[in-house]
């Protein structure tokens, strides 16, 4: 896992000074990969890893954490993650918003089982 976090952040530095800028492909591939192709656990790791190397962190970045974290059914870590975005000044979006709904209703439904439902 070591190995591939390396890997990751490599590649997004080597775009980093390329026509793409912080806040395009490059940036958004190395926390899609932790999501995708690893664990949620990494996906929401990259964060503070970007930030150490001087890789901008942005909404798309934050989301996908919290997606990773949501599709693993981690209610309270994505949300954590939407307090870090905010933490950042980093604007919600409709589909943040959404997403944070959706979270807030499952977190509902664990707690008071049948309440979501009404």
């Amino acid at each position: 896992k070591d190995k591939q976090t390396k890997k990751a952040i490599e590649l997004s530095k080597e775009f980093e000074g390329s026509i793409l800028s912080s806040d395009s492909i490059s940036t958004h591939a190395v926390s899609s990969l932790f999501a995708k192709a690893v664990q949620w656990q990494r996906a929401v790791e990259v964060i503070p890893e970007m930030k150490k190397n001087s890789l901008r962190v942005d909404l798309v970045t934050f989301l996908t954490a919290a997606r990773a974290s949501a599709d693993a059914q981690q209610w309270r870590r994505a949300l954590q993650v939407f307090e870090d975005m905010e933490k950042e000044g980093i604007e919600d979006s409709m589909e943040t918003v959404d997403l944070w709904l959706k979270i807030a209703a499952e977190i509902a439904e664990e707690s008071l089982p049948g309440y979501a439902k009404r």
